[in-house]
């Protein structure tokens, strides 16, 4: 039977990875958000994409430029591993979605590393498909390239 800290633990990494259903919003912010410890370090991997591991006010920011490029988004988890005992959650999903730059597709594997009591996070690995997140990230530069010569 799953412990007390260990159902606290994989109920807060599932909310935080299926805040992103929907069209992404200020909502999912303050969702994805809400089990975050303030000293939470958000590393978006892997390094090839030379994204900066970010504490809550970068990653804030960051899906602020986010805010209204991503819609009917659909994430599914596949599965999810919980060790209490080593303060770790880890979530396999995959994401379907429309952006304003046309469909987006994308796997995730996220690492949650929690507090000693299991009740915030602390760190957050989260592990891309490099290939489709560098493919957006070229298509969203693009459309604000363009926007930029209207």
């Amino acid at each position: 039977m799953a412990s007390e800290k260990a159902t606290t633990m994989r109920t807060a990494a599932e909310a935080l990875v299926m805040s992103f259903n929907g069209d992404w919003s200020e909502k999912t912010l303050e969702a994805a958000m809400a089990a975050r410890a303030p000293e939470c370090m958000h590393a978006m991997l892997p390094k090839s994409l030379n994204l900066p591991p970010k504490s809550n006010d970068d990653w804030t920011a960051h899906f602020k430029h986010m805010v209204g490029k991503i819609g009917d988004a659909t994430m599914t988890i596949h599965d999810v591993v919980v060790a209490p005992e080593e303060k770790r959650v880890v979530i396999y999903s995959i994401m379907d979605a429309i952006s304003v730059v046309g469909p987006f597709h994308n796997e995730y594997t996220w690492f949650f590393t929690f507090d000693d009591h299991g009740t915030k996070i602390v760190r957050i690995d989260e592990m891309l498909d490099s290939a489709a997140t560098k493919d957006m990230m070229a298509r969203l530069a693009k459309a604000r390239e363009q926007e930029g010569k209207a």
